[in-house]
């Protein structure tokens, strides 16, 4: 706490001193490398030089003049999260990759952080808060005033106070202006609309909790609305070809869609995953069993939380076991280990006939697994 309010008063001074204007970009700028430095070197970060390099060539493509000030970087965190630091450096998060449905719709997120960089958004909100004598919530973040790592920084705090920091005007100017922006580059302008249109089920779902971070943005329903008028009156069909719809970053995104999405499970509730794993099912290359062994798998690590009392964890074997039949009768099955997973939690629930059919499933499609002879004895020990 005490090293907290050192570096809270240091940052201040440095913002108090002569020139205002130069003072307060010395200050942000200050912090966003240190920032920015901390998240490059992060176990988060992803370094996969396929991505960095389709999604840098959008960048450059989208950012035209500003191609040299840009710089992206991919953290492997769920939930559709992107943020632009002042300095020029934009992170975006896997859980948004996993949303997008082609790169014309991360094309338009792109746009939008460019036009918060193009625009001085940071630098403008900070100046406001500043006249009411409001504490700049970027400077609350700890920073090492030597210039050592910042490993005890919580991911999050560092992307919600970037995203905060933002007026739900700034935020309106940044969808604009971004339209136009990868209109230009050759991308379809009515992507953006499938954006926040593919999520709005998701973010109901979740809620108040889904924009807590978020209360100077407009809300998901707002968005939607002023975007479709925006795009009625100004965007023409002849610019938005299909042709525009490519999916490079997506389709290597694919390679590792299932262990992202084990992410995204692990960050929310399982009705709520649910909903991301339908939403997947409309565009995704994921089998109908693999995606329903995840839903499985989302009802059976609620059933681990220490909270939950007997009757929820009952209806959440329930809703398990639901998802596990589903995945055993689609057409591709589900990957071995769900088999497995699903004998295990058929045992728990004294279903002994079905724990030993996907115990035998299990062992058919893994016959030289890890395991397989602790699942043997099981097997022999079940009396159907």
């Amino acid at each position: 706490m005490f090293r907290r309010l050192l570096v809270f008063l240091y940052c201040l001074s440095l913002l108090q001193t002569a020139n205002a204007v130069e003072d307060d970009e010395l200050g942000l700028l200050m912090i966003a490398d240190k920032h920015e430095q901390q998240l490059r070197t992060s176990p988060a970060r992803i370094k996969d030089p396929r991505l960095e390099d389709l999604i840098s060539d959008m960048v450059c493509n989208i950012s035209a003049q500003d191609c040299s000030s840009v710089r992206s970087y991919v953290l492997r965190a769920p939930g559709l999260n992107a943020f632009m630091m002042p300095n020029g450096a934009m992170f975006l998060q896997t859980g948004l990759l996993l949303r997008m449905t082609s790169d014309s719709e991360l094309a338009s997120v792109i746009g939008h952080e460019i036009v918060h960089y193009t625009e001085s958004h940071n630098l403008k909100s900070m100046r406001s808060r500043r006249k009411a004598q409001k504490v700049v919530s970027l400077l609350s973040i700890p920073v090492n005033i030597a210039g050592g790592p910042l490993a005890s920084t919580p991911l999050s705090l560092i992307g919600a106070a970037y995203l905060s920091s933002y007026s739900k005007s700034a935020e309106q100017e940044a969808d604009i202006k971004g339209i136009k922006l990868i209109r230009e580059a050759g991308y379809n302008p009515k992507a953006v609309m499938r954006v926040w249109g593919n999520y709005a089920n998701e973010s109901e779902a979740a809620g108040s909790r889904a924009m807590s971070i978020f209360s100077t943005h407009p809300m998901v329903s707002e968005r939607l609305d002023y975007l479709d008028e925006y795009v009625k009156n100004n965007v023409s069909n002849a610019g938005s070809a299909d042709a525009s719809e490519s999916r490079l970053v997506i389709d290597h995104i694919d390679l590792s869609r299932s262990e992202l999405l084990s992410d995204e499970m692990r960050s929310m509730t399982p009705r709520r995953f649910n909903i991301l794993l339908n939403n997947q099912r409309k565009f995704s290359s994921l089998s109908s069993g693999t995606l329903d062994y995840l839903c499985a798998s989302s009802w059976v690590l609620a059933m681990k939380r220490d909270d939950r009392s007997v009757e929820e964890n009952e209806e959440a074997g329930l809703q398990a076991s639901a998802c596990f039949e589903r995945g055993a009768q689609s057409k591709e099955g589900m990957p071995a280990i769900g088999y497995r997973e699903w004998a295990k939690l058929s045992e728990k629930m004294n279903k002994k006939c079905r724990a030993k059919r996907a115990y035998q499933a299990y062992l058919e499609r893994e016959p030289d697994a890890w395991d397989s002879k602790f699942v043997s004895k099981r097997l022999g020990k079940l009396a159907c």
